[in-house]
Order: C-alpha cells, then structure tokens, then sequence
C-alpha cells in the first residue's frame, strides 16, 4: 500500500475543519458510482429518472419495447393470426416497418444529445479525479463530481433504454431484405450494440474504477470502497479517458459514416500483410512439380487479390452516398472478404507445404474443393462490387474510376 493510502487524509494539506466533510464526499462518490460499476440503476434513482424525461421525447419508445410473453412474435396466438398468404419474410417486415419511427427517434437522441453529453461527462471526470487536482482541493473537486454524477448515471440510462429499443430480443427475427432502412439496416445496429455491449460498457467501467481509485489512493475515502474491494483498483492514468471517448466516436460513427466506410473499415495494411506472408510462404516450397505448379497458378491470384484490398479503399473515400442499395447480408460479406481471404490462402498455402514434403498421399485434385472455395468467395463479392460500389467511384482522371476497377 502507497504512502498515501497509509498516511490517508492526513498526509494532505488540508484544513482540519474540512477533514470528515472531504471524507464524506469521497464516500459519497464512490457509492454514487455503485450501481453502474453493477451494470445498473437502483430503485430509487430509476424513480428519479423516470420522472425527469421532460428534456427527452420518448412518447413513441415505449411502443417500441418488448411486451410480455402473449404479445411476442412466437406467441401461439399471434402464430394462429398469421396468414398463410404471407410469407415469414413479409411478416419480419411488416413488423419491423412498425419499429423504425422509435428506433430512429432512439437514433436521433444518441446523436444529439447522449453520447455528446457522455463525452463531456468523461471530460468532466477525467479532469476532477486527477490526482494532482484532488490533492490540491479535494473538496471543490469532489463536489463538482457529486454535482454531476446524477446526469452521468442518467445518461447511461438512457443509452442502455435506446439500445434496448434498437435491439430488443436478439431472437426476434430481423428482415433479410433491409435496403430502404438506410441507418436502422441490421448491419449498422449490430455493429453500434458490438461496440456498447462488448466494448463501451467495459472500457466505462474500467475508467470508472480508476477514478475511484485515484480517491482512494489519497486516502479520502477510508472505509467504503477499501472493504468493498479487497485490494486497491486500477490506477487512473490519461490513456483511459481516450479509450473511452475514442470507443464513444466509434458507437457514435456506426450512424454518421457511409456504408462503404464502415464496410471498409477492417480493410487494413493488416490484411495485405497477410496475403504477402502466404506469397512469400510460397516460395519455400520443396521440389515437388505438381504443388509448384499449383502455387504458381495461385500467385497471381494472390497479387489481384492484395491489389484490390490496397486500392478499393482509397477510392471509397471519396464522396459516395451515404447509403446503397446493398442489405446487410451484402455489406457483412464484404466487411468480411479481407479476414476470409487472408484465412483461406494461408490454409492453401499450409497445404501446399506439406504436400511438399511429402512423396505421396497428395494429388493435385485434393486441392479441387480450396480452389472451388477461394472462387466461390471472390465471384459472391466481386458481382457484389460490381453492382454496388464501382458504379459509385467517379472517373476523374487523376484518379482510378469504374473503368479501371472493371478491367
């Protein structure tokens, strides 16, 4: 245990009138923090909060939220109602065309109003549990975080009643054709509840945490949090507070970008590395005629393939619609062309070194299925190309147009 944390509050420079007031504060703020670190809101302050929506219209939300079970979409009775002239397909439709006005509302406010307002209260945190400032006036930056510490656990709650109506039941079947659905396409949900669920959530936490332990590591805070942890958390550190407003860009991004930049976005220098791992393997191949001929006729395939990963996505950032006419099972089988390519040349490629090294037991029809996978993926995603994004490159001359990306 730190110096600090020994001597407590008394190694502070402060005034012994204020001692148990500055205790109290520290105590406070880190039981205020309690039930989102839980993954929650507490009776009380849910009261609290449902009595203050007057700044936010959420008249048509409650439309939008799961009922009970008699009301679900596999309830026997609503399954007795279904019309044997509709198709599953229409049903999934109909049903989520009745979702888009709240789910777009829930949109809007993310936009405008709750991840800007978390942003700011990250800021604000960041800046109040800094070691350096609490040690110097502990008390006024306490208060400032007890100040708004009810707007911070409020704006939590209310991005996770959003993300509740965006995504309500994962098991509730969602439409396969979602084209006019523009920035409620599943495609960009999925993506916006990846990174609250699996990444926001925890990195909030973690950062939380710090920040009381940033507290706690001055002593302010003596019995509460040292007894209910065990063991003094993370320390607070900078880089915290950018992980978390740099995740917060990203939730917020999955509505702002274009669908070919988010679809773009996993196109890496990473993945061109990758194919030139298993270009480079290939030369190491044992004299072996019929695997040398095979990884030969591979090669070039393997050069078209890192062309197109290097020059499609300089081209998409240009100024393309903010929308297309591909569905979200479209745009996740290009999102995942880049990772799938990478994957099956470096099986081919491991393969082919073994069948190397070995005089037999391997033909070159045992490689029929790899090539037959490998051009199934490339024809899938190159009519996919064809159809929706080339079209949409302009053919300036100083720069590669549809002409160039067709040939």
């Amino acid at each position: 245990m730190s110096d600090s944390i020994t001597k407590g509050i008394h190694a502070l420079n402060i005034n012994p009138a204020q001692k148990k007031e500055i205790r109290q504060y520290a105590d406070l703020v880190i039981y205020r923090f309690q039930p989102i670190l839980k993954g929650g809101v507490d009776s009380e302050e849910e009261e609290f909060y449902q009595d203050s929506l007057d700044s936010v219209d959420f008249t048509s939300y409650q439309d939008a939220l799961p009922q009970n079970n008699a009301n679900s979409v596999d309830s026997p009775s609503n399954q007795s109602n279904i019309s044997q002239v509709d198709s599953p397909s229409n049903q999934e439709s109909s049903l989520f065309q009745g979702e888009l006005k709240p789910k777009k509302e829930a949109v809007d406010q993310l936009k405008s109003t709750f991840f800007p307002r978390l942003r700011r209260l990250i800021t604000k945190l960041h800046l109040c549990s800094d070691p350096a400032r609490l040690s110097n006036d502990p008390a006024l930056y306490l208060q400032r975080i007890l100040d708004f510490q009810p707007k911070f656990s409020y704006t939590i709650y209310h991005i996770k009643r959003a993300l509740h109506i965006l995504c309500p039941d994962k098991t509730i079947y969602l439409p396969k054709n979602d084209q006019p659905f523009q920035e409620l396409k599943s495609f960009r949900i999925c993506q916006f509840e990846l990174y609250l669920s699996c990444v926001l959530w925890n990195e909030s936490h973690e950062f939380i945490q710090a920040s009381c332990a940033s507290i706690e590591r001055l002593g302010l805070s003596r019995v509460y949090s040292l007894a209910r942890y065990g063991s003094i958390p993370t320390t607070w550190t900078p880089e915290d507070t950018s992980e978390v407003l740099g995740t917060i860009d990203s939730a917020i991004g999955c509505f702002t970008r274009s669908e070919c930049e988010l679809v773009l976005w996993d196109w890496s220098d990473e993945k061109i590395r990758g194919i030139n791992k298993s270009m480079k393997n290939c030369h190491g191949l044992h004299q072996n005629e019929p695997v040398i001929q095979i990884a030969k006729s591979l090669l070039p395939i393997m050069k078209l393939s890192r062309l197109l990963l290097s020059k499609l996505p300089p081209c998409c950032e240009e100024r393309l619609p903010h929308f297309t006419e591909m569905r979200t099972e479209q745009l996740e089988s290009l999102e995942e062309l880049p990772r799938k390519v990478v994957s099956c040349f470096g099986d081919f490629v491991k393969d082919l070194i073994t069948a190397s090294m070995q005089r037999e037991g391997h033909h070159i029809h045992d490689f029929d299925e790899k090539a037959r996978s490998l051009k199934s993926l490339f024809d899938s995603s190159s009519l996919i190309i064809s159809l929706h994004i080339i079209p949409l490159i302009s053919d300036a001359d100083s720069f590669p147009g549809q002409n160039s990306f067709k040939t």
